[in-house]
């Protein structure tokens, strides 16, 4: 008589289960979790949402898959497998060998994910921070992977196809300055923010922008085979020129800035696919004020800078020294900049 009750009972469960609507209902067994092996995972939903268990997203044009595990509504993990372009090819997909712990509906230890055109950004979180993050790039033929690093104060750029090119962006006491350093280790392009005109870059063509009351001071290496440099480092120099950082605050929160940059769909397409030029958001209007070639130790050969006295001039230089100083203001001075860093651009590309 128990067997028989013990039977009616089981079968009143199967039934109830078989009568869940697919609604408040879901069953996977097209994956494989490592660490929880079996034959199907269950995932119910109350309210519409999901309440208990495995709930499996495909990104098929990735060939991704993640599965969310919930506890009484709450999200606790997410799994996926760790992505690899060579083990990936080669390894059942089915299998998840990754495990991401949630906190507040998102990922806190782990792997996250963003699916982009063109790409996919994996950003690896510790304790709730940022530690690095990844964007794989993919098209016809090609593919390419920028790997976003931050140490202190410096967040370093690097790319799998110009290995020895970097691009580094550095915060120091509430300022930015970046660099494009090739791999023999020289800078062949940078800005910096309020620098001294006596610590000019060395060997550089150097110009100053002025825009409100801040001042940047941008260069280019002015040595032989430099531009054949630059058109070596491509990909890294489209990088370099299209990105608008913040100028201000630290490593940390620029960093943020970064992984949520590189997160939004299009973002491959403003860097690599886009013919529109790279503006600056600043609503202050930019004034060249100085266009200055310098020699092996940071002096000044050849140049031009405007000088905001009581009664504003400009000077110019040539052979390294003082050529002439004329009274001007820096509307007026535009036409003489622009004048002189179009035929040093002229003579740079001879």
């Amino acid at each position: 008589m128990k067997n028989l009750f013990i039977g009616l009972l089981s079968l009143l469960n199967l039934r109830s289960i078989a009568q869940v609507s697919p609604e408040t209902f879901v069953e996977e067994s097209s994956f494989i979790i490592f660490d929880n092996v079996q034959s199907k995972y269950i995932g119910t939903y109350k309210d519409g949402k999901c309440y208990n268990g495995y709930f499996k997203t495909d990104y098929s044009e990735y060939e991704i898959v993640l599965v969310d595990y919930y506890e009484m509504g709450v999200l606790k993990y997410q799994y996926s497998k760790k992505f690899d372009l060579k083990s990936f090819e080669s390894e059942d997909k089915r299998i998840l060998d990754t495990k991401s712990i949630c906190k507040d509906g998102k990922i806190f230890n782990g792997i996250e994910y963003a699916f982009i055109n063109k790409g996919l950004a994996c950003k690896i979180w510790k304790d709730g921070k940022l530690e690095n993050f990844t964007v794989h790039i993919f098209a016809m033929h090609y593919y390419n992977r920028f790997i976003f690093e931050r140490q202190d104060s410096t967040i370093r750029i690097t790319n799998k196809l110009e290995e020895g090119d970097e691009i580094k962006y550095i915060y120091t006491n509430n300022t930015m300055a970046s660099e494009h350093t090739s791999l023999d280790g020289s800078i062949c392009l940078s800005a910096y923010q309020n620098v001294d005109v006596l610590h000019l870059p060395k060997s550089s063509l150097v110009f100053y922008i002025k825009s409100g009351n801040e001042m940047m001071c941008k260069s280019m290496k002015m040595i032989s085979g430099a531009e054949n440099e630059r058109q070596r480092f491509n990909v890294n120099i489209q990088v370099y020129e299209s990105l608008k950082m913040p100028k201000s605050g630290n490593s940390e929160s620029a960093f943020l800035f970064l992984a949520d940059y590189f997160s939004k769909p299009k973002a491959l397409d403003e860097i690599f696919y886009s013919d529109e030029e790279v503006t600056d958001d600043s609503s202050s209007e930019a004034y060249l004020i100085a266009v200055m070639k310098t020699d092996s130790i940071g002096k000044i050969i050849n140049g031009i800078c405007w000088v905001n006295a009581t009664i504003p001039f400009y000077e110019e230089y040539f052979n390294g020294e003082l050529l002439k100083k004329e009274y001007i203001d820096i509307q007026n001075f535009q036409n003489i900049s622009n004048t002189f860093f179009e035929t040093i651009m002229a003579e740079k590309g001879k």
